[in-house]
């Protein structure tokens, strides 16, 4: 909508010969396509639409299959842990530094930079609740 609006002012801008013009519009476009990409993580690791180490699984079976698959939720918990862990940090650096976007608008950039960590703590809270719950990643 954010786009939609952008390119509405600019036409009417054109045709009407006034100046209507919403400072900002793409800079919110992206941080909104930021946040419901990072938001819906977690719930698309649940419903197994996020690529998977599948091709290895198939080619074993029994006892060497079941430690793979352990073994790549645990690599997948400890990634997932370690990159909600900076973004935190992210959130937090730029929060105390102030820093700003370079839009239109100078919004303070935690603020949607909080939306990528809020998703990668919900990764990382699905990447061990998978792994913890002892049962393979089979759905």
């Amino acid at each position: 909508m954010t786009v939609i609006t952008g390119i509405i002012t600019r036409a009417l801008s054109g045709l009407l010969a006034i100046n209507i013009t919403i400072s900002g519009l793409d800079g919110y476009a992206g941080y909104l396509m930021v946040a419901a990409l990072f938001l819906a993580l977690p719930h698309t690791f649940f419903t197994a639409g996020h690529i998977r180490v599948s091709f290895l699984l198939h080619r074993t079976q029994g006892r060497v299959r079941r430690f793979v698959e352990y073994l790549s939720e645990l690599i997948a918990a400890i990634f997932s842990t370690y990159f909600s862990w900076f973004a935190i940090r992210l959130v937090w650096q730029s929060y105390e530094f102030g820093d700003i976007a370079t839009t239109a608008d100078a919004l303070p950039l935690w603020k949607p930079q909080a939306f990528m960590a809020l998703g990668c703590i919900g990764l990382t809270i699905a990447c061990w609740h998978i792994f913890l719950r002892g049962k393979p990643w089979n759905w």
